[in-house]
């Protein structure tokens, strides 16, 4: 009678640990997917949200010009008329007019800004997806995750974006030079 309890308390203490193994593994995976998903939806919403901004931000120097464009215009046609002024040396006595820079270096930066936020998200999904398939290959987990059918998620939807120009550069092992225009 002993014996079948030191057996039976020892069945009971494995039944345990293996079923609170495997509550344990589900719990990790699904925390860990969710994890993922989040990330990712953060991801393309600082994309979203960054492209947004600068295709706006862009436009502003277009109507920059045009509005400084109409002001030189009228006031010229203010001071000389409709024809403008019709002396040689007029433009040597005429006072230039500033054209302001400062907004492509707002640009450029919310470019930068955007740019950094962006990677700091893709980086952080891509180490929480490493280390979620590196935790899938650990043992005893391994066991219990494949036999509820983790991962649930496709992981290379979670890859990080990339242009066709860096593709390019991994598979031709040769970097360009990046021209801006």
């Amino acid at each position: 009678m002993k014996i079948f309890g030191i057996v039976a308390a020892v069945v009971l203490a494995i039944v345990l640990m293996v079923v609170g193994g495997a509550i344990s593994a589900r719990n990790w995976a699904v925390t860990t997917e969710a994890r993922i998903e989040a990330l990712h939806q953060e991801r393309v919403s600082k994309l979203a949200n960054y492209e947004i901004k600068v295709v706006t931000a862009a436009q502003v120097p277009e109507m920059y010009r045009d509005d400084l464009t109409k002001v030189v215009r009228a006031s010229i046609e203010g001071r000389y008329g409709q024809d403008g002024a019709k002396a040689v040396f007029l433009a040597i006595s005429e006072s230039q007019i500033n054209y302001d820079a400062t907004i492509y270096k707002k640009i450029q930066d919310m470019i930068e800004i955007g740019r950094n936020d962006y990677m700091q998200s893709q980086t952080e999904l891509t180490d929480v997806v490493g280390q979620y398939k590196a935790g899938l290959q650990t043992f005893p987990r391994v066991i219990f995750v494949s036999m509820m059918g983790y991962p649930k998620l496709n992981l290379s939807d979670y890859n990080a974006v990339q242009t066709d120009r860096v593709e390019q550069t991994f598979k031709t092992g040769k970097e360009e030079v990046i021209k801006l225009r």
